[in-house]
């Protein structure tokens, strides 16, 4: 594989299989399992995207891109409800699990899931490496041009991004009683 194909990017990490493989359409309906990783990237970060993606889109094809390609590489987010709205993102994928670190004293550590230190809604360092494929019409898949998931670094922490419920500010108002009697005239959940 060459070289000028691969870029490290920075963003926000905004979810995905990264330590556990989800299902994943291709172009012809069939469903793999996949390691990914949805990230905002930072503004301008783009640019190293689209540069790579051009790269591996020349070394396939030359200056004659095939009808209907596809690129999957730096997107422009449409859809106000998400957090890549009017920002490009990337959703960059990986049969094989991706590495996971945290910068220490300038030493690369490896984590995981449990060490939850990657998490929805911190900044991250990724590297990926774009690649071209053919395509088969037979089974409906167009060209195109992918991004492959090769690692990810923790950068800097920011606001989770989840459902995850805080108790504290949740039910701040609401007093729970330990023994509750067998009188539920005051127990506004009983039957």
């Amino acid at each position: 594989m060459n070289d000028e194909f691969k870029a490290t990017v920075t963003g926000r990490f905004i979810g995905g299989g990264l330590f556990k493989p989800k299902e994943s359409e291709d172009d012809g309906g069939k469903v793999k399992l996949r390691f990914s990783a949805c990230i905002v990237l930072n503004k301008g970060q783009e640019k190293a995207i689209n540069r790579i993606v051009e790269q591996a889109q020349q070394d396939k094809w030359g200056n004659k891109k095939p009808k209907g390609m596809k690129n999957f590489g730096a997107q422009l987010g449409d859809d106000p409800e998400y957090a890549s709205y009017n920002s490009y993102f990337i959703n960059p994928k990986a049969v094989d699990k991706p590495k996971a670190f945290i910068k220490r004293d300038g030493l690369c550590i490896a984590v995981s899931k449990e060490d939850d230190i990657l998490y929805p809604g911190c900044y991250v360092a990724v590297s990926v490496r774009a690649y071209a494929y053919d395509g088969d019409p037979k089974k409906h898949i167009k060209p195109g041009v992918a991004l492959s998931l090769r690692a990810v670094m923790f950068h800097k922490h920011g606001e989770r991004l989840s459902d995850e419920v805080n108790p504290e500010s949740e039910f701040a108002d609401i007093e729970s009683h330990e023994t509750v009697d067998n009188d539920h005239e005051d127990d506004p959940f009983a039957d």
